[in-house]
């Protein structure tokens, strides 16, 4: 079986959903995954529950991750602080 190595679960997908669809359609051509981070493989019986949980704790990790970000812009506009682009 061939495989893909990731860094981690949230580097792979958007959301839990995209995460598992993508699994399932890679192991349905014979490729697996396999995340260093949370050293899953998904070649294994528990690998597809294990990434299910991670990728939705990811998930949920990444959207509360936005709400602060969105907060903190939306705090520093009513104070009058700049929101300047971040590059790089």
């Amino acid at each position: 079986m061939d495989k893909i190595l990731v860094k981690s679960i949230s580097r792979f997908a958007r959301n839990a959903k995209d995460c598992l669809e993508t699994i399932r359609e890679l192991k349905a051509i014979g490729v697996g995954v396999f995340f260093e981070e949370q050293n899953i493989d998904t070649s294994t019986m528990s690998g597809e529950l294990l990434t299910a949980m991670f990728s939705a704790i990811a998930q949920k990790e990444s959207e509360s991750i936005s709400g602060n970000m969105r907060w903190s812009y939306q705090a520093r506009k009513k104070s009058g602080v700049p929101v300047l682009p971040v590059i790089g």
